[in-house]
């Protein structure tokens, strides 16, 4: 097992950690004409380069012809060594091809591939803290077990019922709750992190890094300035037509955007803008 590393259990350094590695796959490439971008190796960030039980570890995005067999997305793993003597480990987001066509509805195509990615990018996530908590014998027993039972997937009615939940999140909380949300759904066996992979893929999909790089010093002056003279309508009015911005850019649904946005405003700014 590792030592304890900051990121194991604090959710803000998590995403400060891993939030690079996800804008390194470049989810929203669509001119890649072999299917395929570059392989990430966890050893190219200041975080994981260090960790020797990871930082061989590699991720890709691939896309294929999934939809004849129902499935929207597949997260599956090769092994260097059967015996994971070297920890060399590449990991595949493989996502249907229909989700890169551009037609009229591509603002939802694009939604719906940013949400499924992030989703297989959590259970990337799950081996790695399942890594760090183990030693290897007993990683390579749970990896052998969880493969042997099936390679994780999302078919098309799940992929449906995820974009519901974005579209829907501020009205009921059903983030936390649903089978393809929740902790217990991206959490391996012996996965001891305190941290929550529901608030995992939260803030993945709309980071307070991400969120900054909209909310400028100005807008937040801005901001405190209406919420401290009353003008609450004005405040939210001003901070959800960031949020819209930031959902037509990053391709995330503006109910989730909005819903996000305010929770970072409460979570990071509250102290000091309120």
């Amino acid at each position: 097992m590792e030592g304890l590393h900051k990121f194991t259990y604090d959710l803000e350094a998590a995403i400060d950690c891993f939030f690079p590695v996800l804008k390194c796959l470049q989810i929203k490439e669509d001119d890649d004409i072999d299917n395929i971008s570059m392989p990430v190796c966890l050893s190219c960030f200041p975080y994981l380069k260090e960790i020797e039980s990871i930082n061989k570890w590699e991720i890709v995005i691939l896309r294929a012809n999934l939809h004849n067999k129902d499935n929207a997305a597949i997260f599956t793993l090769k092994l260097n060594d059967p015996q994971f003597k070297d920890s060399k480990m590449i990991c595949y987001i493989i996502i249907d091809e229909i989700f890169y066509i551009k037609n009229e509805k591509v603002k939802v195509i694009h939604e719906k591939r940013m949400i499924i990615a992030v989703h297989e990018f959590i259970h990337f996530l799950s081996y790695i803290y399942a890594r760090l908590h183990n030693t290897p014998k007993i990683f390579l027993k749970i990896l052998t077990e969880r493969l042997s039972k099936k390679i994780s997937f999302l078919n098309n009615t799940e992929t449906l019922e995820l974009y519901k939940i974005f579209n829907e999140i501020s009205q009921v909380d059903n983030f936390t709750n649903s089978k393809h949300t929740n902790d217990e759904h991206f959490r391996l066996v012996k996965d001891d992190t305190p941290l929550n992979y529901t608030d995992i893929y939260r803030n993945l999909m709309l980071s307070r890094q991400l969120f900054d790089q909209y909310f400028s010093e100005q807008d937040k002056e801005e901001f405190n300035s209406l919420w401290k003279k009353g003008k609450f309508n004005e405040a939210s009015i001003f901070y959800k037509s960031i949020a819209k911005r930031v959902a037509q850019e990053e391709w995330i649904t503006e109910e989730f955007a909005i819903y996000q946005a305010f929770k970072i405003l409460m979570e990071y700014y509250a102290d000091k803008i309120l």
